[in-house]
């Protein structure tokens, strides 16, 4: 249904969800799904063959994996048979960013990491896993969805988050999602989808849910990742690994395991029997890693109150106790600090544009918030 999006990275730096053409806007309703502090969801049939066209005027949906989910399943499409290899270690955001440029057109033809030790690489192809497929985004008017008004107004009444009421008079921003029947969840297929975002550069913005997953393994809701080149990503914690799928698939459970360890650990503290020596080693490994992702980050932020990681001498990044960088040999000028500060410079202009043009008013209330905090 989807000619291919441009990849070449400056596209990855600035990325749009494309918009469905008009003669898509044939949208009809079917049933409620759910709903969220961001919006409705529901199944919808909409009669198209139309193809979605690239539209480079619009402000794209503040939502990082969503923006870029045609990009790497294309860039993965379009390398096949040969999986696009990227690093297994994962230090910080300058990691991630090396992760997803090698889905990128030039990544794909330079292929950075194809020459690393098979320890320290790991191969991404389409058969790694399948994700959700997105058609774009189009407009609604809220008069074809007052149906939705009375599930809203049943969640007002239970106290929970959720959307506005749709205005008859009004249109609305609808993405249009692949719908994903219902299947039970496996263990293995969600590990599988986990480890894939978590190995093209993306990190989990939000605690892993199983409402926003459908079996056996596919993610729904996108917003609970943040792309490598999103300003809000937590580049200070962008070290971890994925979680495990039984945080989604049997949360119960582990709760109720992390809750009797926290008190076996609390039992012994409140008895004298401070932490093992591996303990010790294991916090002070964590407080390393912690403290080399935040110096990267201090780069890309430009934080002059402390030195960033960039701008130490490999004796000062020894001195100072943090991780050294295994693939500082290889130069990708097109990820350094000061492409992703400009690019977060065009991405706030492009938006401050867009909601100039759409609603000046709104766009002064944005303004006059902004200065009152």
């Amino acid at each position: 249904m989807q000619d291919d999006p441009p990849c070449d990275w400056a596209d990855f730096l600035s990325p749009k969800l494309r918009r469905l053409p008009p003669e898509s806007d044939n949208i009809r309703l079917r049933r409620f799904l759910g709903h969220g502090i961001e919006g409705c969801v529901a199944e919808v049939h909409f009669l198209t063959r139309c193809r979605p066209r690239a539209d480079g005027g619009h402000w794209s949906v503040r939502l990082g994996l969503l923006r870029f989910s045609k990009k790497f399943q294309t860039g993965l499409r379009q390398s096949s048979p040969n999986a696009i290899q990227v690093p297994v270690r994962r230090m910080a955001r300058l990691d991630c960013l090396r992760s997803l440029y090698a889905f990128s057109a030039e990544g794909r033809r330079a292929r950075h990491f194809d020459t690393l030790p098979s320890g320290e690489k790991v191969s991404v192809s389409e058969s790694s896993t399948r994700v959700r497929q997105c058609f774009g985004w189009t407009t609604v008017a809220g008069k074809d969805f007052q149906r939705l008004n009375k599930k809203i107004e049943v969640n007002y009444e239970r106290d929970e988050a959720t959307a506005s009421y749709p205005a008859k008079d009004r249109k609305y921003f609808a993405i249009i999602y692949e719908y994903i029947p219902h299947a039970e969840l496996e263990l293995k297929a969600v590990q599988r989808q986990l480890d894939f975002f978590h190995h093209i550069g993306f990190q989990q913005c939000q605690d892993p849910t199983e409402r926003n997953w459908e079996g056996p393994g596919m993610l729904l809701d996108f917003g609970d990742y943040s792309s490598p080149v999103d300003k809000w990503l937590d580049g200070g914690s962008a070290y971890r690994p994925p979680v495990s799928a039984r945080v989604v698939v049997d949360w119960a459970t582990v709760q109720k395991e992390a809750t009797e360890k926290w008190n076996r650990i609390h039992e012994l503290r409140i008895s004298g029997v401070g932490p093992t020596a591996g303990e010790k080693l294991e916090d002070e490994k964590e407080r390393v890693r912690e403290d080399t992702a935040t110096y990267i980050e201090r780069g890309y932020r430009k934080n002059r109150l402390y030195p960033g990681y960039f701008e130490l001498s490999p004796e000062e990044i020894s001195s100072e106790g943090l991780l050294e960088d295994p693939l500082c040999h290889i130069q990708i000028p097109e990820i350094e600090p000061r492409v992703l500060r400009k690019a977060w410079k065009r991405y706030e202009k492009e938006k401050d544009d867009y909601l100039s043009q759409s609603s000046p008013a709104l766009k002064s209330q944005q303004d006059s918030q902004v200065g009152c905090n």
